[in-house]
């Protein structure tokens, strides 16, 4: 088992791809509930919701200059204007 205390930073890279799956769940859910004239809307709520993720992930961006290893090595956080800075020619 785990025994130690879990950082909820290392949340912050993945909040984008955690909040896109918690948008479409919400808009599958609405979708079946919802008369055929009233889904004419999910288009703007969709698009609404993803205004919202992009401005939050904007927001809690922290782009750092060393990659660091998070959830316990299993995957890396690397900024992404570093992973293009670094392959572009001299």
């Amino acid at each position: 088992m785990f025994e130690g205390n879990f950082d909820y930073s290392t949340l912050l890279p993945l909040l984008p791809e955690i909040l896109l799956v918690v948008l479409a769940l919400f808009i599958l859910t609405i979708d079946l509930f919802l008369s055929e004239e009233k889904r004419e809307n999910l288009g703007w709520v969709t698009a609404g919701g993803l205004g919202l993720i992009l401005g939050l992930s904007l927001a809690v961006a922290r782009p750092e200059l060393e990659p660091r290893m998070i959830f316990g090595g299993m995957l890396r956080s690397v900024s992404f204007l570093r992973c293009y800075s670094s392959s572009a020619p001299a």
